[in-house]
């Protein structure tokens, strides 16, 4: 919740604050906001959303074929490349919403003209939508224009970070995409079944 307020401050001090602001690409408000906020130790909505963003670079730094780039301020994007001939790439972006209580939204896109792999795809999404509701994981879902949409709930993480919990969850979850489509064709359903139970633990969010 944010309220307006009148603040006297001399020129010499407007003038300062407007050219760090400038520097650091906010407004005036808010980095006199982030600031007040960092004095009196507040963690305002932008620091929560940036130390999520560090913490989750730091993670994916360790992985070799997976990176991680911020889009705004409160989404970024997991790029990876799918193990098919010509390795098109993954993206998963995830978009974060403050306030009271913190949620996200997945989406899972395939950079590729390809209908054999576009078809696998989708065959890939709905079987996955299908297993996570086996093990009660997820809630919201639904695929569109290629792309499957997956609504993030982050209220029972069990100590573990917002950070490290979107990390798992994607590395987890490339890691059962590359699978099944290795295997498709034969039992690709039953092995996607079986990693997942492997992996469950990471994908409860």
């Amino acid at each position: 919740m944010k309220s307006v307020y009148s603040l006297v401050l001399s020129d010499d001090v407007v003038e300062k604050v407007d050219e760090l602001a400038f520097k650091a690409g906010v407004s005036r408000s808010q980095f006199i906001n982030d600031v007040l906020a960092s004095r009196v130790g507040v963690d305002t909505e932008r620091k929560v959303l940036q130390d999520i963003f560090d913490e989750v670079s730091g993670y994916v730094d360790g992985f070799s074929d997976m990176r991680v780039q911020r889009r705004q301020q409160s989404a970024f994007d997991f790029l990876s490349a799918l193990n098919y001939k010509y390795s098109p790439r993954v993206t998963y972006s995830v978009d974060l919403f403050g306030g009271s209580t913190l949620t996200g939204e997945l989406k899972i896109a395939l950079r590729t003209t390809n209908p054999i792999l576009i078809s696998i795809t989708e065959n890939f999404f709905n079987d996955f939508i299908d297993v996570e509701k086996r093990f009660g994981h997820g809630g919201e879902y639904s695929v569109r224009d290629g792309k499957l949409i997956r609504k993030l709930d982050f209220s029972n993480l069990k100590g573990k970070s917002v950070s490290a919990a979107i990390t798992d969850y994607v590395r987890s979850l490339d890691d059962l995409f590359n699978l099944y489509v290795e295997c498709f064709g034969d039992g690709e359903k039953v092995v996607l079944f079986e990693k997942y139970q492997k992996v469950k633990d990471k994908m409860n969010i």
